[in-house]
């Protein structure tokens, strides 16, 4: 993933994000497995559409 497109999502979607982030840590804690950048951008862009769905309800 561009790495322009990575920060601007971040920069974006702060707290999606810190939520992948805790996503990402869990994995990475539990099963071994190292969350990619571009992993971590598509949790954050899918985090926030949940996030924003529930609240249009």
């Amino acid at each position: 993933m561009d790495e322009e497109l990575l920060q601007l999502i971040l920069a974006r979607y702060q707290a999606p994000a810190a939520c992948a982030k805790r996503i990402s840590d869990f994995l990475k804690s539990r099963h071994g497995y190292a969350v990619t950048a571009a992993e971590c951008a598509y949790l954050t862009l899918h985090i926030e559409r949940l996030v924003y769905r529930a609240q249009a309800q």
